[in-house]
């Protein structure tokens, strides 16, 4: 008898071992809020279940609450694991591209990517960063002048005999330090040490169009710069056609990449750098261009699915078989939300699988745009890390809709309490381009907010 109640015991203690490891697991592993794609009922690996009474209401255009309700995730329907907030979207159609395309980035300003030394009656000296300039600093104005490419900042020092005004932005806040260039005798003019980047150009992969907004999203990462990995500002930028000419092959422990030649085809203007990508404005024809509802976080399954990309001459994208065999839930906005294994024998015998250049390939499954591939794992180039879908669309979604919904007053209004002294530091007539206005219409606004 003692021996059944002992092993009832060790059965008992490992179920309820397993429960709360489970339990503990969901709490970690699970987000803080769920969307619904129009049920209201949510499933996750079909263990946590969130469900019952009324559901909160979404407006289809901002997708944010209307009005919201607290439910409790449980396990198998019947533990309880958390709250969340539970809220219903109803399903967004987009237009799926894979087609690949050039990006060209001009910065909101010029990037520090290292200050040098500079040798003077051979003492080495270094003015940028004895001002307190760092790398990854984006320079803003010297001396109160707007500056936008390298050839301005090199002019601005080269001419100075004093100390210069440099206003940068440094996480998001605005400061001002006071630099002393010094005269480089071998180089007949002032030095200020410093090494800054304006531009830079790529290869992607365009991901989804959304009609409703006319907003295209593409790579699924953000541009970084190569030196500093900050997130390049965009002051403006350009997606032309390319056209796809050669293919590195991935291997182990060496990155393919895919070659293309840029196309005097323009496909749109580039607004935003961000974590979850490129975005901007479609400005060309959907021929060819299939329609698929964007899946909530909670409808992606590990299991099959399909690639969308493009990687041959005729620059058609194609499917190709690939395996979702790891989700992540609670990846937030980041672009590793779920690793994707490519398992198509002829996209591996054309490409080893992920190579640079694919980012932004749309992943499907189930009927449903559900990410899109975001990098390559180096020691496995057949796998590599995919974003949600849902949270493409999340990250800054409002911020652009903001701005194309928004009236121009608006958006001159928000843009001026976001940053006050834009005004001195950017010429009307760029300010009013950024804007999507004419200068004359510009200046109307200013003397009706004044």
């Amino acid at each position: 008898m003692k021996k059944c109640v002992r092993a009832v015991t060790a059965v008992l203690a490992v179920v309820l071992a397993v429960i709360y490891g489970l339990v503990g697991f969901g709490c970690w592993a699970l987000p803080d809020t769920v969307r619904t794609g129009g049920g209201d009922a949510a499933y996750f690996g079909g263990l946590y279940t969130v469900s019952g009474g009324r559901t909160g209401a979404v407006d289809a255009r901002q997708e944010t609450a209307v009005s919201g309700t607290q439910k409790e995730v449980r396990l198998l329907n019947a533990v309880p694991v958390k709250t969340v907030a539970l809220q219903k979207t109803a399903p967004r159609q987009v237009a799926v591209s894979g087609r690949a395309f050039g990006i060209k980035i001009y910065t909101d300003g010029v990037l520090v990517v290292g200050t040098r030394d500079v040798q003077v009656d051979g003492k080495a000296m270094n003015p940028a960063a004895k001002a307190g300039i760092q790398s990854g600093d984006l320079i803003v104005a010297i001396d109160g002048k707007k500056v936008s490419a390298s050839e301005d900042v090199a002019a601005l020092f080269s001419r100075s005999g004093g100390a210069v005004s440099v206003q940068v932005k440094r996480d998001g806040k605005y400061k001002t330090f006071s630099l002393t260039p010094v005269y480089s005798k071998a180089d007949g003019c002032w030095k200020a040490g410093v090494w800054v980047r304006d531009s830079t150009a790529g290869i992607g992969t365009v991901t989804y169009y959304d009609p409703q907004t006319g907003v295209m999203a593409a790579l699924g990462h953000p541009i970084t710069d190569v030196d500093t990995g900050e997130i390049m500002p965009i002051l403006r930028g350009e997606a032309v056609a390319a056209k796809v000419t050669k293919i590195y092959k991935s291997k182990a422990g060496s990155t393919g990449s895919i070659c293309c030649d840029f196309l005097q085809q323009p496909l749109g203007a580039l607004t935003e750098n961000d974590n979850a990508g490129v975005f901007g404005r479609y400005s060309c024809s959907l021929k060819g261009m299939r329609t698929y509802p964007v899946a909530t976080a909670q409808q992606v399954e590990n299991g099959d699915c399909q690639v969308l990309t493009t990687v041959d001459g005729d620059n058609t994208p194609r499917l190709y078989k690939a395996k979702i065999i790891h989700i992540s839930y609670r990846g937030g906005s980041g672009e590793k939300n779920m690793i994707v294994r490519i398992t198509d024998p002829v996209l591996l015998a054309k490409t080893g699988g992920i190579v640079q250049g694919m980012s932004g390939s749309p992943i499907v499954q189930d009927g449903c745009l559900v990410g899109a591939v975001t990098h390559v794992l180096v020691n496995d180039p057949t796998s590599g890390y995919g974003i949600l879908a849902e949270h493409m669309l999340a990250e800054v979604y409002e911020r652009l809709l903001d701005r194309y919904a928004a009236s121009p007053q608006q958006r001159y209004e928000a843009l001026t309490e976001r940053c006050p002294d834009v005004l001195q530091l950017v010429p009307l007539r760029e300010l009013a381009s950024y804007l999507g206005v004419r200068p004359e219409t510009l200046s109307r606004i200013r003397r009706r907010v004044r």
